[in-house]
C-alpha cells in the first residue's frame, strides 16, 4: 500500500516517548515492553527506539545519550535526534496513556492498510471473475488485520476479585456470574450449578433428529427474552418465519402445524394477543444459511458494543462453517467450538448450541446419549463446560410415553452429572419438570 497523506500517526508523540525513555530506566523498560518496532510511523523514531532496545538488551540500565550515539553510528537519524530532541518530564501513568494512543495508531494504520488492500484487490478482473475467491481474500486480509490488535491485559490481584464476592457474602446474597439465564425447566435448572446457563460459559445440547433440541434452545431464548436478556437465535437449519411460528407456538401453546390452516376466531384473537406480547421481547433471530462463524462473531459484538446481547443460541454446531480452508471437516468442527467458547468468555455471555449426535447411539439397547456420540469432533467435549444429551424414548420406541423425557448431563462442571427427568409436550414442542 502506498503512503499517503492522513495516515494516523503523531510524529511529535513519537519524538516525546522516546526522548523521555532516554533519561528515565523505568520509562524505559516500560516502552520497550509495551511498543514494538512497527509501532513507529517514521523510519527515524523506528530507528532510535531499535537502537535502545538493543541497548538495553546488552547493557541494561547502564546507559546514557553518548553510549547510543556512539553505537548506533549506521544510524544517522539517532545523532540528529539527540541533538534536537526536547525533553519533557512523563509521570508513568502519563507515559503509559502515550504509549496506548501509539499502540492504537498502530493498529489504525494496519487496518487503512487492510482496508485499501481490499479496494484494490476489489478493483482487479479476477474479483468479478470469481466473486467468492475474492471475499474470502478480502475477509482473511481484514480477519487478519483485527486479530493482530493487541489487547492489554492487566492482572488483577486476589483481594481486589474475593472483594466483589464478599460483599455478596455479607449482604447475604448468592454470589454468581454477571449473567445467569436459567432453561425455565425446574429440574434442569436444578441440575445446572447456578440455577442456569452462566456468563463465559459453553453450554452444548445433544441430540438425534427428532428429539426436540431445537425446541429445547427456543424455549430457553424465549423465556430468557421475556425475562428482559438480549437473546441472539443464530439458526442454520430454520428460517427466521419457521424459527418465529416456533417461538409463538410454545407461547400461545398452539400447535405449530395449525398456523398452516385457518383458525378458529377466539384461537386466531389468542395468537395475536401473545404475538402482540412477544413482538416487544428483545429476542433477535438471524437466519444463518452459508453464514460463517466469522461473520457470526461479528454480528455478536456488535450486539455486545449496543448493549444488546446476553445470551446466544446457535441451531446447530454441525452446519457451521469458517472461511478458513481445512483438511477435514473434524478439524474444522473442533476449531469452530473451540472458538465459539472463546468468544462466550470475549464477551462474557452464555452460548448454548446445539450439536447432532451421530448414529451410534441408534444401534445400542440403550439409546440414551453418551459422550462418544458427538458428531465429528470429541474436541467438543474438552472445549465444553457443560454437555447435556436430550432423550425420548418414544422416538425409538412406539408403546414408550410419550410424553417422557430426560436430560442427560453428561459433563457439567462444578456440578453433578446423571439423568434428569422432564415431560415433554409435542403439539406445542415445550419441556416441563416432571409432575
Amino acid at each position: 500500500m502506498s503512503e499517503r497523506i492522513g495516515v494516523p500517526h503523531d510524529h511529535q508523540l513519537e519524538i516525546k516517548v522516546l526522548a523521555v525513555a532516554l533519561h528515565f530506566a523505568e520509562h524505559r523498560q516500560l516502552l520497550i515492553d509495551e511498543l514494538q518496532p512497527t509501532d513507529f510511523y517514521s523510519d527515524g523514531p523506528r530507528s532510535v527506539f531499535g537502537a535502545i532496545s538493543k541497548l538495553q538488551r546488552q547493557a541494561g540500565e547502564c546507559f546514557d545519550l553518548l553510549t547510543l550515539s556512539s553505537s548506533s553510528k549506521s544510524e544517522p537519524f539517532v545523532d540528529e535526534f539527540i541533538a534536537a530532541h526536547d525533553l519533557t518530564m512523563m509521570a508513568l501513568e502519563q507515559y503509559e496513556g502515550a504509549l496506548e494512543r501509539l499502540r492504537q495508531l498502530a493498529e489504525a494504520r494496519d487496518m487503512a492498510r487492510a482496508c485499501l488492500d481490499v479496494g484494490s484487490w476489489g478493483l482487479e478482473s479476477t474479483a468479478t471473475h470469481d466473486p467468492e475467491e475474492y471475499l474470502q481474500r478480502a475477509s482473511e486480509r481484514l480477519t487478519g488485520a483485527l486479530a493482530g490488535r493487541r489487547q492489554k491485559r492487566v492482572g488483577a490481584r486476589l483481594g481486589d476479585v474475593l472483594a466483589v464476592a464478599i460483599e455478596e457474602i455479607v449482604a447475604e446474597r448468592p454470589v454468581q456470574p454477571r449473567i445467569v439465564a436459567p432453561s425455565g425447566i425446574g429440574p434442569v435448572d436444578k441440575a445446572l450449578p447456578w440455577r442456569g446457563f452462566a456468563a463465559g460459559e459453553l453450554a452444548i445440547i445433544l441430540a438425534r433428529p427428532g428429539v426436540g433440541k431445537t425446541s429445547f434452545a427456543l424455549q430457553v431464548a424465549r423465556n430468557n427474552a421475556i425475562a428482559g436478556l438480549h437473546t441472539a437465535v443464530f439458526s442454520y437449519e430454520m428460517s427466521e418465519l419457521d424459527v418465529a411460528l416456533s417461538v409463538l407456538s410454545q407461547e400461545s401453546k398452539v400447535p405449530v402445524q395449525a398456523f398452516a390452516r385457518k383458525l378458529s376466531a377466539d384461537t386466531a384473537r389468542h395468537v395475536v394477543e401473545r404475538a402482540g406480547m412477544m413482538s416487544e421481547i428483545p429476542l433477535y433471530i438471524f437466519d444463518c444459511a452459508g453464514l460463517p462463524l466469522e461473520d457470526l462473531a461479528n454480528a455478536c459484538r456488535a450486539m455486545k458494543r449496543k448493549g444488546q446481547l446476553d445470551l446466544v443460541a446457535i441451531d446447530y454446531l454441525q452446519l457451521m462453517r469458517t472461511r478458513k480452508r481445512y483438511q477435514s471437516r473434524f478439524e474444522e468442527i473442533g476449531d469452530i467450538a473451540t472458538a465459539l467458547k472463546l468468544l462466550s468468555r470475549e464477551l462474557d455471555v452464555p452460548f448454548v448450541v446445539l450439536s447432532q449426535a451421530n448414529r451410534d447411539g441408534d444401534k445400542r439397547g440403550d439409546k440414551r446419549p453418551v459422550m462418544s456420540d458427538i458428531a465429528q469432533s470429541g474436541q467438543i467435549e474438552r472445549d465444553a463446560d457443560r454437555i447435556i444429551g436430550l432423550h425420548r424414548e418414544c422416538v425409538y420406541d412406539a408403546a414408550a410415553d410419550k410424553d417422557a423425557a430426560e436430560a442427560v448431563f453428561l459433563k457439567n462442571r462444578k456440578g453433578q452429572t446423571g439423568v434428569v427427568r422432564m415431560r415433554f409436550d409435542a403439539p406445542t414442542t415445550t419441556f416441563h419438570g416432571e409432575v
